[in-house]
C-alpha cells in the first residue's frame, strides 16, 4: 500500500490520488510535499514531481527516447 504526506488543509488533488491509486504496486512508492509540490519516490529514489497539476518525470539518456517517442 502506497503511503503519503497528508494534504495540507485537507484540499483534494484529483490528480494526485489518481497517481497515487495506480502507482501503489511501485516498490517503496510514496508521495512527499515539498516546497508547494510533491515528490513521487520508489524507496527513496525520486522519479517524478507533481506542481501545478503537471507530472514531471524525471529522464536521463537511457529513457529519453522512449519519452521522446510517445511524445513529450
Amino acid at each position: 500500500m502506497a503511503k503519503s504526506v497528508p494534504r495540507r488543509g485537507g484540499a483534494s488533488d484529483p490528480l494526485r490520488e489518481w497517481l497515487e491509486e495506480r502507482l501503489e504496486s511501485v516498490p517503496g512508492f510514496f508521495v512527499r510535499r515539498m516546497f508547494g509540490a510533491a515528490g513521487l519516490y520508489s524507496n527513496q529514489t525520486m522519479f517524478g514531481i507533481l506542481a501545478s497539476s503537471r507530472l514531471y518525470l524525471k529522464t536521463d539518456d537511457p529513457t529519453r527516447p522512449g519519452f521522446v517517442a510517445h511524445g513529450s
